[in-house]
């Protein structure tokens, strides 16, 4: 059984408390462990005390360890969750790390890794993350990276990824270059596709960041297995 422990900050992430099991406050950040992977929190504009947690829901995973996507809400502030999802593929694809971003309509987007076809794929819900539609393919090439979704006040959403997928030997692409695709339309095109950077020698993994409105910058981070490098680059392209 995997179990998830709770850490959450009261004054801006400069003290954090012990990781507990138990209820978080209203505070709560996120928790993660070795396993189930709980990812960014979003907060839903129709419930003060409704928000979105996602995972790789490895516990759901069946005998033949296929990994299904899902989120988990709460609507009493983290003391209970319900699963919600179960986002597969009968040809037992292993969807994992997935992010979520709400759209200008309010819908949400979840898009995740996926284990062997080097690409990311994409489910979408329209009743706050309670039902979600089956899960296809983008056109977004991915070497089964991780990547960052980031939605601005303005409506923008910005991708942090690797877009690199499978090479003509049918290996995997370098996680290399490190780039930012920032969209005005939801993600129906990408207006900026720019590389912030490339690596020959070593990859550029497990990509992360937030966007800093107030000075108008992306502040992310990436490692390349040895090193944790941090950057900031502008919000306007």
């Amino acid at each position: 059984r995997w179990i998830i422990p709770v850490s959450w900050a009261e004054h801006c992430g400069d003290e954090w408390c012990e990781p507990s099991i138990g209820r978080p406050p209203a505070e709560v950040v996120a928790g993660a462990s070795a396993g189930p992977g709980a990812r960014q929190p979003v907060e839903l504009p129709w419930g003060a005390d409704k928000a979105l947690l996602y995972q790789t829901a490895n516990a759901w995973a069946d005998r033949n360890h296929r990994y299904v996507a899902g989120v988990m809400l709460s609507d009493d502030q983290g003391a209970s969750f319900r699963l919600r999802g179960y986002l597969c593929r009968e040809d037992a694809r292993h969807f994992i790390e997935p992010k979520v971003v709400e759209l200008s309509d309010g819908r949400l987007v979840l898009f995740a890794r996926e284990k062997w076809q080097g690409w990311i794929w994409r489910s979408e819900s329209a009743d706050g993350g309670e039902t979600w539609s089956p899960i296809q393919r983008t056109d977004i090439p991915n070497p089964s990276s991780k990547f960052r979704l980031l939605r601005a006040s303005d409506g923008r959403i910005f991708l942090l990824h690797n877009p690199a997928g499978i090479q003509p030997d049918g290996k995997w692409g370098r996680r290399s270059p490190l780039s930012l695709w920032i969209s005005d339309d939801d993600m129906r095109t990408w207006r900026v596709k720019v590389d912030l950077v490339s690596d020959d020698e070593r990859n550029l993994n497990y990509p992360d960041g937030f966007l800093d409105e107030e000075r108008g910058e992306v502040r992310f981070a990436w490692e390349d297995a040895y090193s944790v490098y941090v950057a900031a680059v502008p919000m306007d392209w």
